[in-house]
């Protein structure tokens, strides 16, 4: 495919090419051409907010399950108030002077930083297994496995794992098997990867808030293309309540007034459990609607969801949707809804929203 003038290419397909090429140890095993110029779709998410994002190509050595499994019971007997530091932003996790004497002392040896047993790193991931790693948060259970789910997108990242023993230490919190360590032999960030292109240029309908970003990393200036018609968008300001049940009750009470007028409504959430919760609430009402998010349940109808969160009446909470790939057209999306009913007639496996009515029945 790179042999073509253009080439058509996810992001992370192109960044593990880059890593093959340079692990190669034949020139005809080299399949990327001269990066002369790029076009990058969804640039600010690409760009800068995934622009440290590692990919990995790795090798796989046996875990040492007694040390994670030792580390995870440590923890689990730490105080956060006083024996360890969580910094959520930086996602770091820093044992006080009153913590170390703690863990070397729960299992038995003079320091848990000795290079002979090096209980440190085990005993570090394990706290940030329980602190700042949250089951259908940051990752989903699936098939007896720990999916990572990413964070700007809210899709599964089917094959992705955490290094440095945090994938087996969030395992061992799950209480699942312990999996392979992965021992990384090639990663590049895209930041890294997409600066090596002589020109590099992107688009995305929120880059202008990125504007100084892109100029001072990339040296790129962001022109704003204006809309072909007026902007008909109202915005109106944030409403903060006191209790989470006075936000909840006016959240049913808005969705309901704009439902019964036939508007389509889209609700947009951070998590699993946010979408799930507001889900809840909306079925306790009668309301019919459809969830998305990296549950594989739910993921695997994206596109079905998406097309139609247009359409008269149709409610649709999701988890962030950036890179979705899936126009929402006001009226619906009249191809893939005829696609979807053909399927059924056919005698598909006849998918389910959340609310157990069909997926495209809003």
């Amino acid at each position: 495919a790179y042999s073509k003038d253009i080439v058509y290419v996810t992001n992370a397909e192109l960044g593990f090419d880059y890593l093959r090429d340079n692990l190669a140890t034949d020139p005809a095993q080299v399949v990327l051409p001269e990066l002369h110029y790029c076009i990058v779709d969804e640039a600010d998410s690409i760009l800068i907010d995934e622009a440290r994002t590692p990919l990995i190509i790795a090798d796989s050595v046996p875990a040492d399950a007694a040390k994670t499994d030792g580390a995870a019971q440590v923890a689990a007997a730490l105080d956060a108030k006083k024996h360890y530091k969580v910094s959520a932003k930086e996602k770091l996790v820093e044992l006080t002077e009153d913590g170390i004497a703690v863990c070397a002392k729960l299992l038995g040896v003079e320091s848990i930083f000795n290079p002979s047993t090096a209980w440190a790193p085990y005993i570090v991931n394990a706290l940030k297994a329980k602190e700042l790693y949250a089951r259908d948060s940051a990752y989903v259970v699936e098939d007896g496995r720990v999916q990572i789910v990413d964070e700007f997108t809210g899709r599964v990242l089917d094959g992705r794992r955490w290094g440095d023993g945090l994938q087996q230490a969030v395992e061992v919190k799950e209480g699942l098997p312990v999996s392979n360590v992965s021992q990384v032999v090639a990663s590049v960030t895209y930041q890294s990867l997409f600066k090596q292109y002589a020109t590099l240029s992107g688009m995305s309908g929120t880059a202008t808030q990125e504007a100084p970003e892109f100029r001072s990393v990339y040296g790129m200036e962001t022109v704003r293309v204006p809309t072909a018609q007026p902007v008909a968008r109202r915005d109106y300001p944030d409403v903060v309540f006191v209790a989470p049940e006075g936000k909840r009750r006016a959240f049913v009470d808005e969705v309901k007034r704009m439902h019964a007028t036939g508007r389509p409504v889209l609700i947009g959430t951070s998590t699993i459990a946010d979408s799930e919760a507001l889900s809840a609430a909306l079925h306790e009402e009668g309301v019919p609607h459809a969830v998305l998010n990296a549950r594989a349940d739910k993921a695997r109808l994206e596109n079905q969801i998406i097309a139609q969160a247009g359409r008269k009446g149709a409610v649709t909470i999701s988890t962030n949707m950036a890179g979705r790939g899936t126009d929402i057209l006001l009226g619906g999306n009249p191809t893939a809804l005829a696609r979807v009913w053909l399927a059924e007639a056919l005698g598909a496996d006849g998918d389910e929203g959340a609310d157990g009515a069909p997926a495209t029945a809003y």
